[in-house]
């Protein structure tokens, strides 16, 4: 069974869960190496500004932009995805 909480449009969501299952299905399990695509991802795919947490013991307390938030369940670990206001500062 798997856990899961969507706010963020259904195309988005299944791409990431694709996405992680890819990495499953080549025996990826670096829990780093998997939030690192992620977010790399969906910041080009998608504009920047997010942040993907991942791995099997976590708690966590976040602010997200509306819509782009994703909890979701998979074999051994855990995946949170989500989009907050980036604030560039050129000094």
């Amino acid at each position: 069974m798997m856990n899961y909480s969507i706010e963020m449009n259904q195309s988005k969501a299944s791409f990431a869960q694709k996405l992680v299952q890819e990495q499953i299905d080549m025996k990826n399990y670096n829990l780093q190496q998997i939030a690192k695509l992620l977010k790399e991802t969906f910041d080009k795919t998608y504009g920047i500004g997010w942040q993907c947490i991942v791995g099997n013991s976590f708690g966590c307390y976040i602010t997200h932009l509306p819509n782009s938030f994703l909890y979701f369940s998979v074999e051994y670990f855990s995946v949170i995805l989500f989009r907050t206001n980036l604030t560039i500062v050129i000094l």
